[in-house]
């Protein structure tokens, strides 16, 4: 059986072993996701070893050691390791895989500097944020990236990075000026300063500001292959799915690669460092029920967090409830109506830890192609956190005659 095995695709579970050191001895096998388990120790040195291994996706894990080269993995497309503990450098052998687009070694313990080697790839996506790198960053990397892929390493440096790098600043040449021409250029640059002094300090006030709302940090859970500014260009007034909630408007934003999308954008109230926030979401991404929308992946900055949801083609309940040509029969309403009872009941019971959604109503329960129910915005008071949430509530609260169970403030609420 092993040597037919074509594809293993275990993400989302609870598995914790060490990856089985024949995995690149199975010739057959192209694709091998596990990512969000709890799997831990080195990878194999032939992890990657099948002639057809194209898929390797074992992002959010407890992966730790050096990463292996991966010279015999010819057909690799797209390779995520992110949110491990990976540590060593970045294999140079990468930049010699001839199909490889889709790179992400963010969130491990990587140190050295990027292999120029991976100049010579086609990245459609390379995110190495939040390592321990140094050094200069090839610049057609940089040229084809945001820079929130690179942030988290301080010691990096090159043309439009916060460091430039040493040997980018311009050099000064030595002139011999003469005593009066050195007294003129004081003189001037003397004046200069207080005529300009207010307008550099202005200006570099409004550079720093600039800089800090314009840091995004993403991550994703499954290889989606889009950054914060093909979300930011997709979120638009056509692009938005209905009216907008008391957290956010939901955008369905169509990705380069064709496939679909739904963002909710949300404010960031700042409760939350980005090490507890992406704890908090991923602790939402675990989540896999057939009832339960998949959270895909997150961006975040000062103001606001991106949360990418899968996209499903009917829409909300709520949406298709008030239309005037409404007309659902009454077995496809039950199947909704126990789809809704089975998913609150895997949240409220089954998943651990145990989750509310606290804001159960039909704008919030979605509709795949064959009328499957899926619920939406579930523990939205884990992201923005209880104080906001609370007040957000009370104000839809005071405009709604309907309140979904879990509003109620005040009360202990365990079911």
């Amino acid at each position: 059986m092993a040597a037919q095995l074509e594809q293993v695709q275990i993400d989302n579970n609870s598995f914790s072993s060490k990856i089985p050191q024949g995995l690149g001895l199975v010739k057959s096998l192209y694709r091998f996701s596990a990512s969000l388990n709890g799997l831990y120790g080195e990878l194999p040195p032939n992890f990657c070893d099948s002639p057809v291994m194209s898929i390797v996706n074992l992002s959010h894990n407890s992966l730790s050691g050096r990463i292996p080269e991966v010279k015999k993995c010819r057909k690799l497309v797209s390779l995520s390791l992110a949110g491990n503990s990976h540590n060593g450098n970045i294999p140079s052998s990468l930049g010699e895989l001839p199909v490889l687009t889709y790179l992400d070694l963010s969130d491990n313990k990587l140190t050295g500097p990027i292999p120029q080697a991976l100049q010579n790839l086609k990245l459609a996506l390379f995110n190495v944020s939040s390592n321990q790198l140094s050094g200069r960053v090839p610049y057609s990397l940089i040229s084809g990236l945001p820079a929130s892929f690179l942030q988290g390493n301080p010691d990096l440096c090159g043309p439009g990075l916060l460091n430039p790098c040493s040997d980018d600043q311009p050099k000064h040449r030595s002139f011999d000026l003469t005593i009066l021409t050195c007294a003129l250029i004081s003189i001037a640059f003397a004046v200069g300063t207080f005529i300009v002094a207010g307008g550099f300090i202005a200006y570099h006030r409004y550079r720093k500001q600039r800089t800090q709302v314009g840091i995004w940090r993403s991550v994703f859970f499954y290889p989606l292959r889009v950054t914060e500014h093909d979300l930011v260009m997709g979120m638009d007034e056509k692009s938005a799915a209905g009216s907008a909630g008391v957290f956010g408007r939901v955008y369905i934003v169509s990705l380069p690669s064709g496939e679909l999308v739904a963002v909710k954008k949300l404010v960031n109230f700042g409760v939350q460092s980005s090490k507890a926030l992406k704890a908090e979401i991923k602790t939402l991404a675990k989540i896999r029920h057939k009832n339960v929308v998949k959270v895909l992946g997150f961006c975040h900055s000062d103001d606001s967090i991106f949360l990418i949801y899968e996209f499903l083609q009917k829409g909300s309940l709520g949406d298709l409830i008030s239309r005037p040509d409404f007309n659902l029969q009454w077995n496809v309403r039950l199947r909704i109506a126990i789809g809704v009872a089975q998913g609150l009941g895997y949240l409220h019971k089954d998943y651990v830890p145990h989750l509310l959604h606290r804001n159960v109503k039909s704008k919030n329960i979605l509709l795949d192609a064959d009328f499957q129910p899926k619920l939406a915005d579930f523990a939205l008071d884990r992201i923005v956190g209880e104080a906001a949430f609370q007040s957000t509530m009370a104000s839809e609260s005071a405009l709604s005659c309907y309140n979904a169970p879990g509003k109620r403030s005040g009360i202990a609420m365990n079911s």
